[in-house]
């Protein structure tokens, strides 16, 4: 047994024990574990079936199932990397678009396999084609990482748990990539021994390691965790859902979904839809409408159309004392506002003012005079 056999089987090995260790912990983080179970199954079925020799029809099956491995890989992981840094779970119709090339090509393969030998030109084209469809997911992982690292800086050991995996994801594709450029440079037929996937392989097999390195001394970057002031967790940190059973939301997440609010407000101004609804700023938040609705009643005291109206308002003041305005009518000011009708904009206004538009606007103009 060769070092390169070894190292796959203790890769596997590795791989079954976080699986059932990851699922085993209190506190979960579930429907991000879901997702990085079935990324360590691929890698484990990719590593076993290069040492379990297989023949004729079962031959062909894992082969179209290895393929099909391949173009999930990045899906897999990129839907990982999405719930673990926003732990709302993925409906449905979303992750499901993900794997429709997959399930494209599964078709395409069971067809073309069976009927025929493959071709260079067909092993060329599917190679490349997974290669740039996982090249593209792991981007997108890393801009996701990226941004996160830079909405949440306390948090360094999830963005290094996860930035060491992107890199052995970035290594394991340049090196299929340069197996690739080999095979093509020298003109090697697809019948014979065209790649070298010992570098693959391996640095499959240490992905499956390092994963166990994180769960043995971080074991918290899988969990749902309580926080302090001082060490803000993953999960209490992106945290977007709220058990239905609750009546109340956690004080901790109030307080980091109120901020998020307010800095959403504040740089996106989503005010200023002159239809925005609930709907559509949960949707912004990545949130749904019973948990968004609870947040502003909680956390602003206020309900939905006053909470908005309130930025609405405030942007009309704004708007009144700047200089590139000043030709506007009060109206056109409120209707720049986000406000959609004369009546709303005079309600609102008195309500959250105690006085008129008009009368606002006296009272400022004899201050400045």
């Amino acid at each position: 047994m060769n070092i390169l056999r070894i190292l796959i089987l203790f890769g596997v090995f590795q791989g079954v024990l976080s699986i059932i260790a990851i699922n085993s912990l209190p506190k979960q983080n579930r429907p991000a574990n879901i997702w990085l179970s079935i990324f360590v199954f691929f890698i484990n079925f990719n590593l076993l079936q290069h040492i379990i020799p297989t023949y004729g029809i079962t031959k062909i099956t894992i082969r179209i199932l290895l393929n099909i491995v391949f173009s999930s890989y990045g899906p897999v992981f990129y839907l990982y990397v999405n719930q673990l840094i926003r732990p709302s779970p993925l409906p449905f119709k979303k992750w499901r678009l993900h794997f429709i090339p997959a399930l494209c090509y599964f078709v395409f393969l069971v067809f073309y396999l069976f009927s025929q030998e493959p071709s260079d030109l067909f092993f060329a084209i599917s190679s490349i084609g997974i290669l740039v469809h996982a090249s593209t997911y792991t981007a997108k992982s890393y801009w996701l990482i990226q941004n996160f690292k830079k909405q949440v800086k306390k948090i360094q050991i999830y963005i290094r748990y996860l930035q060491t995996i992107i890199l052995l994801i970035a290594v394991c594709l340049s090196v299929f990539l340069g197996s690739l450029i080999f095979k093509f440079v020298t003109n090697t037929s697809y019948q014979e021994e065209y790649l070298n996937y010992d570098p693959t392989l391996t640095v499959l097999a240490l992905c499956n390691c390092a994963l166990g390195y994180f769960l043995m001394f971080n074991p918290l970057i899988f969990k749902y965790l309580s926080t302090s002031n001082e060490e803000t967790s993953l999960s209490q940190a992106m945290l977007k859902q709220v058990l239905p059973n609750k009546k109340q939301i956690d004080e901790n997440e109030l307080k980091i979904w109120k901020h998020q609010l307010m800095q959403l407000m504040e740089k996106e101004k989503p005010y200023l839809r002159p239809r925005l609804s609930l709907e559509d700023l949960a949707t912004l938040m990545d949130l749904d409408k019973s948990t968004l609705s609870k947040v502003i009643h909680e956390g602003f005291k206020l309900n939905f159309y006053d909470f908005v109206n309130s930025y609405r308002v405030e942007y009309f003041i704004t708007l009144t004392q700047n200089s590139k305005y000043q030709h506007y009518t009060l109206l056109g000011l409120a209707y720049e506002s986000g406000f959609h009708a004369k009546s709303t904009f005079h309600k609102a206004f008195k309500k959250i003012k105690n006085t008129t538009p008009g009368a606002y606007q006296m009272t400022l103009s004899k201050k400045r005079s």
